[in-house]
């Protein structure tokens, strides 16, 4: 029986051997896809957080511009009530 059987768990042993180099295989190439993904999203969120910020900083000189505007017309309209009244 053991003639039988020892060829036969050697052959398992290899196709095991042989499955596991395949295994080790896909798993490298799976973390090599994994790391470029990754890399791609960190170029996005790089991007997005550049955008972000160019977003902010225009939404601030808006409003810097908006607080300028209110403030020269509050000064217009305040030389125009000081100004002394002609003709009566």
């Amino acid at each position: 029986m053991q003639d039988f059987v020892a060829p036969e768990v050697r052959q398992l042993k290899a196709d095991l051997g042989g499955l596991g180099a395949k295994v080790e295989a896909m798993n490298s190439k799976f973390e090599s896809k994994f790391d470029a993904l990754r890399a791609e999203f960190d170029a996005l969120r790089s991007e997005v957080r550049a955008n972000q910020q160019a977003l902010m900083a225009a939404l601030q000189n808006a409003v810097l511009r908006g607080e300028i505007r209110t403030q020269r017309e509050i000064s217009e309209l305040r030389e125009r009530v000081t100004r002394p009244m002609r003709g009566l």
